[in-house]
């Protein structure tokens, strides 16, 4: 699969087929045993490859339609009165589309490594590990919401190069808010040490 990938320049195919050598090498080289022990960091591995493009674009358009749809009742629980027409969301003095790039799918991907990074380095059994995992879903989707909640109420009360500069400098903070709460998280459900030492 992966020569085929290569010489018909299949990228995803070439992925999954990479993927696929390490996970069977691992079993013959190794075992099962080992293969279970090493469950959590192989499967961060899944996050890594390019999508095949039908399938990106399906999970994006999701994304961002779910995440218009949570920024546009975040705005309706502050008392305000948006119109929501397809990834616009129109505010009273503000109007403002949830392209792509702010569909929430990045950042998802990037807590999927992250979490998984930190359930593989805690001292909790796995099924609260995969807890800890099952938790990034939500938890990227109400993260990413309010970001757009709060650039389009910068944009209602300052205009709109206010909300561009907010917009930019958001993903980051987004990024380390959803780490922080993530090693919250860890901590209330009983994980105490990472890699062997305090976790707080």
């Amino acid at each position: 699969l992966l020569l085929l990938a290569v010489r018909q320049e299949l990228l995803a195919a070439g992925s999954v087929a990479i993927l696929g050598l390490i996970f069977f090498s691992v079993l013959a080289l190794l075992g099962r045993k080992k293969l279970r022990e090493l469950a959590v960091p192989l499967g961060m591995l899944v996050a890594l490859p390019p999508l095949p493009g039908p399938l990106l674009s399906d999970l994006t358009l999701g994304a961002q339609k779910l995440s218009t749809t949570l920024a546009t009742q975040g705005f309706h629980l502050m008392g305000l009165h948006p119109i929501q027409n397809g990834m616009t969301i129109h505010l009273d003095r503000y109007a403002m589309e949830v392209e792509a790039p702010c569909s929430g799918f990045k950042l998802l991907l990037t807590l999927l490594v992250l979490g998984g990074a930190l359930a593989g380095l805690t001292d909790r059994r796995r099924g609260r590990k995969w807890l800890l995992l099952l938790g990034i879903i939500p938890l990227a989707l109400l993260v990413n919401a309010l970001r757009i909640v709060l650039v389009g109420l910068i944009g209602e009360a300052a205009g709109f190069s206010a909300a561009q500069r907010l917009h930019d400098a958001s993903g980051y903070a987004s990024r380390v808010l959803c780490l922080t709460a993530l090693l919250t998280i860890a901590h209330a459900m009983g994980c105490r040490k990472l890699a062997g030492y305090p976790l707080f």
